[in-house]
């Protein structure tokens, strides 16, 4: 039967007190510490299908109570090689009086130093699974069920525990099928008056959240508190939680829910809300410290031109708050969890959203379908480091594979520190191994942008990645600054070079790659990117160094003083064939006016090195003409050699190739040379 993980969860719980509930009951007879070694490890065994080592010492106390210390005790199931739980010590006080009614009492249940590993595997199966656990929770057993007709119950007896204290104490969650990895550290938990019988009893704990983020390469630490009151009725096999509160600063959220679980099926439902709170400080909570990461999370990006009293965090203190607020209510049950209506407020704004996720059946894999809907957002909040810190988790969620999926997201536009969107509509959908995200047409820096990623991932084999993006007539200087925002500049930054041009840039992408990693992808890139760059302004300084330095080796002469530092073209376009990679010799080609710049070279997106041999050629018979030197000059596919890297000043990128400059000063006609040099 499918299991989802919060019966996982609960079923590990459940585990436990079983445990504790069978060592309880063990006759006095046995208490002699070899024998109740013996024995506690042999009813566990066969009981629960686990390996119970007791390693440490066993004491047993009489008075002034009855009670059991125990110290070091290991769990582990046989089926798997890692260990499911230690505790350090667990101390264990009775009140032996209540047997004989058919009653367990614990005054106190004490466990100190333990750790639970909480993992599934890659073929899916839990670690804590075992056939005799399984069968403990499974739908009705035919022996269940004669028991049930023999006794007229449903219920062994009455439990009731003092208290419980856990101190000192962790939880691994490892999930290999999804990649995920979290823990709980400092763990402190209490529950007073804990029992079966459906009276009302409470809970309350510490702990830390530790979330390891790959995309920050860096460990993110969340202190949390919670406090319930609730209320277990083992005979009608249901709880109630009446109030659940969960603390992280600034943010309190209070969940209400009913659970039952029937013939081994379970079902939970409930509503969650969090009153009004500031979001930018509760994010806060989640970003590395300045000291725990490069670049505020993203790795191998320096801190450039970062005001140092900002260094010892990941976001600046001085950004504006985000009042913000939620509710919801949800269902979950063997087919799935539900948010039928989502309802969330941020500044002014309007959120409403639902989600349904579907469990995998034996024919079907997991359905996922979403749907968000927004008023403009205001997100002033999130400046440029933090936008940096927190896209890589938005991305991988909407990006991120979670079986068949249907989702649309429509915002009516988005507001920002310094720049603004308009009406924001996204559609994703995955299928088996083909997921598409498509963007319809969005304003942004003054133009709008749109296209569809498809990325396949194979059974066997790299993902397969095409790409497909419109841009029409956005400003250039905005779009080379969301690339490499001067404040996250890395050793390979392009904004000097993307400084020398301004403009409306429209082009069109239609590549394809393949692999999991950026270089990959980089080194298996294959397609085409077309441009042109309207209403432009042009640093012509290289142009001007590179003619100047041809000139120089003219018989004739020649000057580019007459050039000014910056012009506009009536013609700026041009284009990028890749067909087997960045780092692999791919064509270029861009036309200015008169000015033609053809040839090949590569790319090292890691490095940051490139190496091309370009042709510079003045354009005879140009329509405009606005570089101009003298006719020894034109028609003449001068050579440039573009060796360099991108973090070196522009200026050093290009310089002409002066052997191949005097044989074409030497050539006999310019149109002979320049027929041969482009064969």
């Amino acid at each position: 039967m499918n299991k989802n993980r919060l019966i996982k969860i609960l079923g590990t719980c459940f585990a436990v007190i079983a445990i504790v509930a069978a060592l309880l009951t063990i006759p006095l007879t046995l208490v002699g510490k070899n024998r109740f070694r013996v024995s506690i490890e042999t009813l566990i065994s066969e009981s629960l299908g686990y390996e119970l080592v007791v390693a440490g010492d066993i004491d047993l106390s009489f008075f002034p109570r009855f009670e059991f210390l125990v110290e070091d005790l290991r769990l582990k199931n046989p089926e798997f090689p890692q260990e499911l739980a230690s505790a350090r010590t667990a101390v264990i006080s009775v009140d032996i009086w209540e047997f004989a009614e058919n009653r367990l009492r614990v005054d106190e249940l004490l466990l100190r130093g333990v750790h639970i590993n909480q993992r599934t595997e890659a073929d899916g199966r839990n670690i804590w699974h075992s056939p005799q656990l399984l069968d403990s929770f499974g739908a009705g057993s035919d022996a269940t069920e004669l028991q049930q007709l023999d006794t007229g119950t449903t219920d062994e007896g009455y439990i009731s525990v003092g208290r419980i204290l856990l101190e000192d104490s962790s939880v691994d969650f490892q999930d290999v099928t999804r990649g995920s990895n979290y823990s709980l550290r400092d763990v402190t938990f209490e529950i007073l008056e804990a029992n079966n019988n459906g009276a009302d009893f409470a809970a309350e704990g510490l702990a830390t959240l530790a979330l390891f983020s790959a995309a920050h390469a860096g460990e993110i630490l969340v202190p949390f508190n919670f406090g319930a009151e609730l209320a277990v009725d083992s005979r009608a096999r249901q709880a109630t939680i009446h109030e659940l509160r969960l603390g992280i600063a600034p943010m309190l959220a209070a969940a209400n829910a009913t659970v039952d679980w029937q013939q081994g099926a379970l079902e939970m439902r409930g509503t969650v809300e969090a009153s009004r709170f500031d979001l930018s400080d509760f994010l806060s909570g989640f970003e590395l410290s300045g000291t725990d990461l490069s670049g505020f999370g993203l790795p191998g990006i320096e801190l450039n031109g970062v005001d140092p009293k900002y260094t010892d965090s990941a976001i600046s203190t001085l950004l504006s708050p985000a009042p913000a607020s939620f509710n919801f209510g949800f269902n979950l049950d063997q087919t799935g969890f539900t948010i039928p209506d989502f309802d969330a407020t941020l500044g002014t704004a309007s959120i409403d959203a639902d989600f349904k996720r579907l469990s995998a059946t034996a024919s079907n894999s997991p359905n996922l379908n979403y749907s968000i809907r927004a008023e403009t957002l205001d997100l002033s909040f999130l400046d440029t480091k933090r936008f940096a810190f927190w896209q890589q988790i938005a991305l991988g969620f909407i990006a991120g594979r979670h079986g068949n999926t249907t989702a649309s997201i429509d915002i009516e536009g988005v507001t920002g520190a310094r720049s603004s969107v308009g009406e924001l509509q996204m559609f994703i959908s995955t299928e088996g191994n083909v997921q598409n995200i498509e963007l319809q047409p969005l304003a942004v820096w003054g133009g709008e942008i749109g296209g569809l990623l498809r990325v396949e991932n194979p059974p066997a084999g790299e993902q397969v990645i095409e790409l497909e993006a419109r841009l029409r007539r956005v400003d250039f200087n905005s779009f080379s600054e969301f690339l490499t925002p001067e404040s996250l500049s890395n050793a390979h930054s392009l904004s000097s070079f993307g400084s020398s041009f301004s403009g409306k840039l429209s082009a069109d992408l239609a590549l394809s790659a393949s692999g999991d990693e950026a270089s990959m992808i980089a080194d298996s890139v294959a397609g085409d990117i077309t441009f042109d760059l309207r209403d432009n302004t042009v640093n012509i300084g290289l142009i001007k160094q590179v003619f100047s330095s041809i000139s120089a080796l003219s018989p004739v002469g020649g000057s580019t003083e007459n050039w000014t530092d910056s012009t506009s073209f009536n013609q700026l376009g041009g284009f990028i064939t890749f067909t087997d990679g960045m780092d692999e010799p791919h064509r270029v080609n861009l036309i200015m006016d008169n000015l033609e710049i053809n040839g090949s070279g590569s790319i090292d997106i890691v490095s940051g090195d490139f190496d091309y041999r370009l042709a510079f050629t003045l354009l005879q018979n140009a329509r405009v003409e606005p570089l101009f030197i003298n006719d020894a000059h034109r028609g003449k596919p001068w050579p440039v050699n573009c060796s360099a890297n991108l973090s070196a000043p522009v200026s050093q990128f290009c310089s002409p190739n002066f052997a191949g400059v005097r044989e074409l000063f030497a050539s006999p006609t310019s149109s002979q040379t320049s027929s041969q040099t482009l064969d």
